[in-house]
């Protein structure tokens, strides 16, 4: 890597995407790394420019959670003689990760995560399973409204993105009903018979019929802004879609 010699650079910060000018830093505290070396896990990144040179340096996040394999690989590279500095450059890992993993070995034998390690849910199971009878129930109520519920219910207080995870974690989704035409059973009856009664009509016998393009005109308004929680594949069960009005007689 080129090593770039300036004597002051003008630090930006990268925050969201928007960055913002920090003030004026001596080049000598700052890391000249190529953007091929950039780790994949970073919680802040300066950006110092003049001109055309760019010089980049990355603090990577503290907050890394690693697989099995990735553990065992990286006792392996212990027990083989390789350092912790020497694991962290290889893996893109920060040294307390490693340290910590390797102590973790070193006092236990193993490389299994602690239970009760990361936040707790805000919810128990009870409510979870709470959360799931009342959308289910009310299929068109929105996540504020199930948040309500489930403090006027339990007491617990939760957000609307945490009541959206418990539904998706029960398989149902915020979805559009489907327009259907309201159809009744002799309806259902009248069509099932005429389809059997045409399944088997070949290009010619179809040939004769004329197929005509129809406009349908409502008489009330309809934004499509309501939505239902439902499962996949229920679109056009009877409960989950919306009912439009018949264009004729006989539908």
């Amino acid at each position: 890597m080129q090593i770039l010699y300036v004597k002051y650079v003008s630090v930006h910060m990268c925050v969201g995407g928007a960055s913002r000018e920090t003030g004026l830093i001596s080049a000598c505290k700052v890391r000249p790394i190529s953007f091929a070396s950039t780790p994949r896990r970073i919680s802040w990144c300066y950006f110092a420019a003049i001109g055309k040179i760019q010089i980049v340096t990355v603090k990577m996040s503290n907050h890394q959670r690693l697989d099995d394999g990735m553990r065992w690989r990286i006792v392996g590279r212990l027990e083989a003689g390789q350092s912790q500095l020497q694991i962290c450059r290889e893996f893109n890992l920060t040294a307390s990760v490693v340290c910590n993993l390797c102590k973790q070995f070193q006092d236990t034998g193993s490389i299994e995560r602690k239970p009760g390690q990361g936040r707790p849910r805000a919810t128990t199971a009870t409510e979870d399973r709470y959360l799931s009878i009342i959308a289910r129930r009310n299929m068109g109520a929105t996540a504020f409204q199930l948040s309500r519920d489930l403090y006027a219910g339990t007491g617990t207080r939760v957000s609307r993105v945490t009541v959206s995870k418990r539904l998706h974690e029960t398989r149902l989704f915020a979805r559009r009903p489907a327009v259907c035409v309201p159809l009744t059973s002799i309806n259902r009856r009248v069509r099932l018979a005429w389809c059997r009664e045409h399944r088997d009509w070949n290009m010619d016998q179809w040939a004769t019929v004329l197929f005509t393009d129809e406009s349908r005109f409502s008489l009330n308004t309809d934004s499509r802004r309501k939505f239902i929680c439902r499962e996949p594949g229920t679109a056009t069960y009877p409960p989950m879609s919306a009912k439009s009005t018949i264009m004729a007689e006989g539908v």
